[in-house]
């Protein structure tokens, strides 16, 4: 779940609770977080144990659309039968 957290404070730090926050900017700072999500147009994170179903599908077309563009964070359904977690 670092991750998420990770994710959260680069894109909507506010959102993420104080003591978290901490964490994040001691290691990076603020600076440097403004410095990186400036610099790129998206994140992206895909786990080991991914499951991609059609490779001919390009991420430009969900990264691109401008609704998906409006989204903060998008959280998909792990696929390994051992995962309670999610």
């Amino acid at each position: 779940w670092a991750k998420i957290a990770l994710f959260m404070w680069l894109l909507t730090p506010e959102r993420l609770p104080e003591a978290a926050r901490h964490v994040f900017e001691s290691w990076l700072g603020e600076s440097r977080r403004q410095e990186l999500v400036s610099a790129h147009e998206y994140f992206l994170w895909i786990d080991g144990d991914a499951l991609v179903l059609d490779h001919s599908v390009l991420l430009r077309r969900f990264v691109s659309d401008a609704e998906a563009r409006s989204k903060a964070l998008v959280v998909a359904e792990d696929m390994s039968w051992s995962d309670w977690v999610n």
